[in-house]
């Protein structure tokens, strides 16, 4: 993905966020906004995967296994003939939709000091940190 892309998708996140809970705090946005993210991506990773034919999945898979580079990998996808935008936007309104009828943000808050908290036990000190999830700034 493009700089711009992911512009985009802070921004849809933070919408997103804002039409559920207007009067979230900044600390749960924060918290909110990690785990949205993180879920976001997944959804845009399997549905750019499912778009993909099965001839173009066995290449991948075969392509992993022998430890393609990131290049060339991204070269299948830009070679496919699949319909990526289509994929994606699918992704985009299934969670938009499910987060705003269904989501628990307070457990999705929970969630991310969990998640916040293995991540402090795990990770050696001085390794770059994920954004917002520098020991430095100030959990929710």
């Amino acid at each position: 993905m493009k700089i711009s892309d992911e512009r985009v998708l802070a921004a849809f996140v933070d919408k997103m966020i804002t039409d559920k809970n207007a009067l979230v705090t900044e600390k749960e946005r924060t918290a909110l906004y990690r785990v949205l993210r993180e879920q976001l991506n997944v959804k845009i990773e399997q549905a750019m995967l499912s778009a993909l034919s099965d001839e173009e999945m066995i290449k991948l898979n075969e392509m992993l296994d022998d430890g393609a580079s990131d290049d060339e990998i991204e070269a299948l996808f830009n070679e496919s003939d699949a319909d990526f935008a289509r994929a994606v936007e699918r992704a985009l309104t299934e969670m938009r939709t499910d987060y705003l009828e269904h989501g628990d943000s307070d457990a999705l808050i929970e969630q991310s000091k969990a998640q916040y908290a293995e991540f402090l036990a795990t990770a050696p000190d001085g390794q770059g940190y994920p954004v917002g999830m520098d020991p430095r700034e100030e959990q929710a």
